[in-house]
């Protein structure tokens, strides 16, 4: 094993038979390398900051109290969704939790006929993101099932019927686009 203290020997033996400062120069800065690495293996690995993990139920309730998830039941979702993970062979993890709640819409409650009733908070950036998708589905149906003359479009084989599912859908959001406060 090559250490400083035999690069030393070798360095004073070169100097005393007059060697090529070049080769000198070489075993130097291998000495100096190696007193490096040597003063890293005594000290070891720089200790890492310590971040005291959280408990699942602790991780839990801190999701219950996020802003970014007020308005949503984080228990019962959770339970939801340990229930969808059990029913398909998943695990439940924390990631697929987190998707989960993204994925769950707010909601509010709204004085209805029969007592309260649950509806869906949009924005209107969600509503206007919803209806330009709907726009994009209509403008390939359109593409694929009709064409343009000089009357103007038609269809090929009558208006399909997830062209008017979606043209149901845009109306639908363009209601629910005015009723959003600004």
């Amino acid at each position: 094993m090559i250490t400083s203290l035999n690069i030393d020997m070798l360095i004073s033996e070169f100097d005393a038979h007059g060697a090529d400062s070049a080769l000198v120069d070489v075993l130097l800065a291998l000495n100096q390398r190696l007193d490096e690495i040597e003063a890293k293996m005594v000290d070891g690995p720089k200790a890492k900051s310590v971040v005291k993990a959280k408990t699942d139920a602790e991780w839990l309730e801190s999701l219950c109290v996020d802003e970014a998830y007020k308005g949503i039941d984080v228990k019962k979702e959770f339970a939801k969704m340990t229930n969808w993970c059990e029913v398909r062979n998943k695990r439940p993890t924390k990631r697929r939790l987190i998707n989960w709640l993204n994925n769950v819409e707010g909601s509010i409650n709204v004085a209805g006929v029969k007592g309260e009733v649950k509806a869906k908070v949009m924005s209107a950036f969600e509503i206007e993101k919803r209806m330009a998708v709907i726009e994009a589905d209509m403008a390939k149906l359109r593409y694929e099932h009709g064409f343009e003359d000089a009357v103007g479009f038609r269809w090929l084989d009558g208006m399909p019927t997830a062209y008017k599912k979606l043209k149901a859908d845009r109306e639908r959001l363009r209601d629910m686009l005015k009723q959003v406060p600004v």
